[in-house]
């Protein structure tokens, strides 16, 4: 009698429990396809937004966005109230430009280059970009440098700067007559500094 009870309930739980197995499983099924969907969703949605920034910060592929053009030149003209003296040429033109070093670092706590125009890199023998900018100096000059851009963070911006920088293979040449100057955002926050100096104006020691 017991074994004819004990075989009733087991036909009678058993199809209850492999229905809420089944029930559970399809449970966890269809919440992992929402949690998929959603992903992707979310995913396609970032994709979209990052390729929508990259293309509207597309120079010519010259190597300078234009977006970082315009806080050059904007920061440049508003700190020194005059025009930026490369205004006018587009972001291929300056980026190779014969006569003009153009360079830029952020407000890292040791300030990484951002930008370098072809001339530069060339003068550099470096990419630089990504590179801490303290290095585009050799150690004895370091304390100038330094003196340098507390100058230009207090005052915004110098345009009689003379220093010695030594490029990645160790030679070192004179910079003359080179401005340096803070980069300020639509905020009004610094961000970085840059400098601009003629290639004449050098004098390789």
């Amino acid at each position: 009698m017991k074994s004819l009870k004990s075989v009733l309930l087991l036909l009678f739980y058993f199809p209850l429990s492999l229905s809420y197995r089944i029930n559970n499983v399809n449970g966890v099924s269809k919440s992992y396809g929402r949690y998929r969907r959603l992903s992707v969703k979310v995913n396609a949605n970032i994709n979209a937004n990052i390729n929508a920034n990259i293309n509207d910060d597309k120079s010519d592929s010259s190597g300078l966005p234009q977006s970082h053009l315009t806080l050059l030149s904007e920061s440049y003209s508003t700190l020194t109230s005059t025009p930026f003296p490369l205004s006018g040429l587009s972001p291929s033109s300056i980026h190779s430009s014969p006569t003009h070093i153009l360079l830029s670092h952020d407000t890292s706590p040791s300030p990484l280059f951002t930008y370098a125009n072809l001339l530069a890199q060339s003068t550099f023998k470096s990419s630089l970009i990504g590179i801490e900018s303290k290095y585009s100096a050799s150690t004895s000059i370091q304390p100038s440098r330094e003196d340098l851009l507390n100058r230009v963070t207090a005052h915004g911006y110098v345009d009689d700067y003379e220093g010695v920088r030594v490029d990645s293979e160790g030679n070192e040449f004179m910079i003359k007559n080179a401005t340096v100057w803070n980069l300020i955002d639509y905020e009004g926050v610094k961000i970085g500094q840059a400098a601009m100096f003629l290639y004449d104006d050098l004098e390789f020691l």
